[in-house]
């Protein structure tokens, strides 16, 4: 569904000999705070898309190089459940903590 997610903003920092980027995506109207880790150079910009039930953020170097990208199930930003070991696969039901 068009316009169901966007990202907000993007900003990296460094971790010693690589970079984070924290990605501010609004899903359906609620802002969420991404952290993508282990990068080899920081992040110029970010977009996001909904692709068959998961959210696929793209981040992107200085000159539009791509840089990486991360995949998180629509069920884990509707549930609020950013901390689950695995943002990929849909949460489990029984307890969101154990994701």
């Amino acid at each position: 569904m068009p316009g169901e997610v966007r990202v907000k903003g993007v900003r990296g920092h460094s971790m010693g000999d690589t970079y984070e980027a924290v990605v501010t995506l609004v899903y359906k109207g609620v802002e969420h705070t991404v952290k993508v880790s282990r990068l080899c150079s920081l992040p110029e910009r970010a977009e996001a898309e909904v692709e068959d039930g998961k959210v696929v953020i793209r981040l992107y170097a200085v000159g539009e190089e791509p840089l990486a990208s991360c995949i998180i199930d629509v069920g884990h930003l509707e549930k609020g459940c950013l901390d689950c070991r695995c943002l990929m696969l849909p949460p489990r039901e029984e307890r969101v903590e154990e994701c």
